[in-house]
């Protein structure tokens, strides 16, 4: 049996200056959310610093647990 057991959603966010993304974990995010508010929740964390700060991508990581 295959059963959900958890989604993340990872912000990487380019910043002005900085070589590398930053990046914010969500854990215990709701099931199969839809594309549209990923990508919101994604220009949300970018708007704490506009001028400096835009989205990068957004990662949705699931987790599955088998069972007999």
């Amino acid at each position: 049996m295959k059963l959900h057991k958890q989604t993340k959603l990872t912000a990487q966010l380019t910043i002005v200056g900085e070589e590398k993304p930053q990046k914010q974990t969500f854990a215990n995010v709701i099931e199969n959310p839809e594309g549209t508010a990923i990508m919101a929740l994604g220009e949300v964390m970018a708007s704490f610093d506009p001028e400096n700060t835009s989205v990068a991508s957004m990662i949705e990581t699931v987790e599955f647990e088998h069972t007999n």
